[in-house]
């Protein structure tokens, strides 16, 4: 199981990337208006205005593009978070102890065995109970 903390920061880092895009992409859109084919009395017909709406509607295209990625990849981060309480929610205390210590703070079986007072063995069993929790989600 990935760490929730580097789960989490993923999911903040993918937001705040979707809002750079979205600023972006909003900046192109102002920038792409004034160059836009005018309707009225006198038509454009191409030239360089045109060249430059269709360059700006372009880079809108791409950004576009990533937008959906970063979204795609917003909901699987969401959706792996979730599922990491889902599961905390089916265990007892000491489960819920000890797949904190492991799984959000990182910590060796070693290291959790002197948090909490037990062995390394019963560690590693209830670590085996956890990832059959989970292996249910």
């Amino acid at each position: 199981m990935r760490n929730y903390y580097n789960q989490y920061n993923e999911l903040k880092m993918a937001k705040a990337r979707l809002n750079s895009l979205e600023e972006k992409r909003k900046m192109y859109f102002q920038m792409a208006l004034p160059h836009s084919p005018k309707i009225g009395n006198k038509v454009n017909t191409g030239g360089a205005v045109n060249d430059l709406f269709a360059a700006y509607l372009s880079k809108i295209e791409a950004i576009d593009a990533e937008i959906k990625i970063v979204k795609e990849e917003i909901k699987l981060l969401q959706k792996g978070l979730n599922e990491m309480a889902q599961c905390l929610g089916r265990m007892d205390g000491t489960l819920v102890k000890i797949f904190v210590l492991r799984y959000i703070d990182g910590m060796s079986v070693k290291q959790i065995s002197h948090e909490v007072a037990y062995s390394p063995t019963y560690i590693y069993e209830k670590l085996r109970d956890i990832r059959e929790i989970l292996k249910g989600n």
